[in-house]
């Protein structure tokens, strides 16, 4: 980037100088950082990489279409809370205050501890790819204090098509 920026300046008859050099790489990198939307796009584009077998599994396979899915809910729920709170989100915007308050987006939607373990553990998961591809990410996403909550629980959920299968089972059994 530099080297552009050098080009540049001596392209329009400017003398390159430490100052206007900074000056310029500071107006980047700031003009990089707000970018409107550049999470979601991110976030797309992870999940596109993922489909097409260039993002792979830790046990170096390709990712299982349920997992994908578990992904788009987590980014259709990043769209929602934007659009809620009529922000755009980009990679500077997560720190504990956008922790908080997306707990809160969860908790005032009635979900339930164990379902909002799955949307945050999938975004530190972008994030973290996201840093080590050169992004600049806020480093609260780090914080001990962001984690994806999760219970103990005794309830067990059968979608409906197993549950009428459960049902009719018995009924054939019993019959």
């Amino acid at each position: 980037r530099f080297k552009s920026i050098f080009r540049d300046l001596i392209d329009n008859k400017i003398i390159p100088s430490k100052d206007i050099i900074k000056t310029r790489l500071d107006q980047e990198f700031f003009d990089f950082l707000q970018r409107p939307g550049l999470i979601i796009k991110y976030f797309e584009d992870y999940i596109q990489r993922m489909k097409d077998h260039k993002l792979l599994a830790t046990d170096g396979g390709p990712y299982a279409p349920g997992t994908i899915e578990t992904f788009k809910t987590a980014l259709k729920h990043l769209k929602e809370f934007e659009k809620l709170h009529s922000i755009t989100l980009d990679m500077q915007s997560f720190d504990m205050n956008f922790y908080y308050d997306y707990l809160d987006y969860f908790y005032s939607n009635n979900y339930s501890t164990n379902a909002i373990f799955n949307p945050i553990k999938k975004l530190k998961q972008v994030l973290r790819q996201a840093e080590q591809e050169g992004h600049r990410v806020h480093p609260g996403y780090r914080n001990r204090r962001f984690v994806a909550p999760a219970e103990i629980t005794d309830k067990i959920y059968l979608p409906d098509p197993e549950v009428q299968a459960i049902y009719q089972y018995k009924y054939e059994l019993f019959s």
